[in-house]
């Protein structure tokens, strides 16, 4: 090795030099931009559409003080968040129910799903419930009705079919129909319950804790309900857990009056602002053919 040359550069050496250290930059920045979009790393989510921030450490001691003072408070928190932030996702959905006295098994979906117009296509991946293993809902299309894919022979023959959401059909294998469905709507309909419930002086909430579901930090919310006809309460007991980074509840839980557990809906995998389009709705982006 010339000792000297190093320590006396010629030109090309110095060069050579400069070479090697913008390519030692070059990697590092690579390294933090791979990690940078690393989904659900606990830092920041990057999709399609845009980088949302990680919770700072004020939201995150927002989201602990109205966990303990006000579960009412934090929902429209996260609610209100959420419809600032979020325009679409993709995620699994996976739940169970109790239909009619009976708790059937725990039912797996892919979702895609957009606020506006409002507009889900789900598939099932485990437990179907019905013929059809795919359904299209777009509020403003197909007569407000639901299209489905039925499987196998029955598929080929009829294609696709046109279904009332709030049909006899649709209330024997699912407790809420399609038009009720997203975290926003969600959302909205726990408020609306414990705003009821308050009202009558049937509630009573708790302070979960903390959990780890699928990696993502939650935070529980436990509400307990009298019993009250005139109010058709939902469950007796729910437990309610919100991300603390997304600001979104990705679990319900209820019981019901004599204790049992009695439905659970849950979001997985979930990527926001995925920017979808009216064409993601479309049956023959879904590999499903126009209804008759």
């Amino acid at each position: 090795m010339n000792i000297k040359g190093w320590l006396h550069p010629t030109n090309r050496t110095k060069r050579l030099l400069v070479g090697l250290f913008l390519g030692v930059l070059f990697c590092i920045q690579c390294t933090q931009d791979m990690q940078a979009n690393k989904v659900g790393n606990g830092t920041a989510v990057i999709s399609k559409g845009k980088e949302l921030a990680p919770a700072s450490s004020d939201v995150a001691a927002t989201v602990d003080t109205l966990a303990k003072k006000s579960h009412v408070e934090l929902l429209k928190y996260c609610l209100n968040n959420y419809r600032s932030h979020y325009t679409d996702y993709t995620c699994k959905f996976i739940k169970q129910e109790t239909i009619r006295g009976r708790l059937g098994k725990e039912q797996t979906t892919t979702v895609k799903f957009m606020e506006k117009p409002f507009s889900v296509v789900m598939t099932w991946t485990a437990n179907r419930p019905s013929p059809a293993d795919r359904v299209i809902y777009v509020d403003y299309k197909y007569d407000k009705k639901v299209l489905c894919r039925p499987v196998g022979m029955l598929g080929s023959l009829v294609g696709t079919q046109k279904r009332d959401p709030w049909g006899e059909e649709a209330k024997a294998h699912s407790l809420k129909p399609i038009t009720e469905f997203g975290m926003a709507k969600m959302t909205q309909s726990l408020i609306d319950v414990y705003e009821a419930a308050h009202k009558a002086g049937d509630c009573r909430e708790e302070f979960g804790g903390y959990f780890d579901l699928g990696g993502r930090k939650c935070v529980r919310l436990d509400r307990y309900l009298n019993a009250n006809p005139a109010q058709n309460y939902p469950a007796k007991k729910t437990e309610t857990y919100i991300d603390v980074e997304y600001l979104v509840p990705v679990c319900v839980k209820g019981w019901d009056w004599n204790d049992k557990f009695s439905c659970s809906y849950g979001y997985k995998d979930i990527k926001f602002n995925m920017l979808l389009t009216e064409n993601d709705f479309l049956p023959q982006s879904n590999q499903m053919d126009e209804p008759k």
